[in-house]
Order: C-alpha cells, then sequence, then structure tokens
C-alpha cells in the first residue's frame, strides 16, 4: 500500500461540519486561513494514518475495538472515535484551543 493510501475512512457528524465551515470563515477573516488550512490537513492525515497513535484515548465505548480519543493539531482540538475492526474513523467534536485568535 503506497504511503499516501488511507488506511481509516474518515467521516464526521453534521455538527461537526458546521464548525468547520464557520471556524474557516472566521479563519479568513482574521487572516489565518493557511494556518488553519494547514491543521485541518495535519488532523486528516493523522486520522487517515495513524488514529489510534495520533490521538490520546479517553474512552472506550460499548462496541468492540472502539475508542474515543482526541488529538491537536496547531490551534484545534479535535475529539474522534476509531472503530478499529471497520478502520473507519468519525470526527465528533472541533474546536479551538483557549487562547487561540479562533477562540474568540
Amino acid at each position: 500500500m503506497a504511503a499516501e493510501e488511507p488506511i481509516f475512512a474518515v467521516s464526521q457528524i453534521a455538527a461537526v461540519t458546521r464548525r468547520i465551515r464557520a471556524l474557516g470563515k472566521l479563519a479568513r477573516h482574521l487572516g489565518i486561513e493557511n494556518e488553519f488550512l494547514a491543521d485541518l490537513t495535519t488532523i486528516a492525515v493523522k486520522l487517515q494514518t495513524e488514529p489510534v497513535a495520533w490521538g490520546e484515548p479517553e474512552y472506550h465505548p460499548k462496541k468492540e475495538g472502539s475508542v474515543v480519543c482526541h488529538g491537536i493539531a496547531g490551534a484545534l482540538f479535535v475529539q474522534f472515535a476509531v472503530f478499529e475492526p471497520e478502520r473507519k474513523v468519525t470526527i465528533l467534536r472541533v474546536k479551538p484551543l483557549p487562547g487561540s485568535p479562533l477562540s474568540s
């Protein structure tokens, strides 16, 4: 398998999509869109290739082989569920870190 091929399929809940759009608009307004996009790219790559190794485990849901983790990329915190047997990741929450220009 080539290194750039995703190992895990990544999806997100609808609220995450709305939150990313809102943060993107704010980042554009603040002139930090490139940094924001770089953080999102880092998150995407890590979740596709090594979600469990990258993320800090929080808890194991009832579904066997699953774990909810969180990770940080630049100014963004992301919470996600990893379903290892299915090789899937679902993003549950994205938010700016405290003190970030995006947290205002």
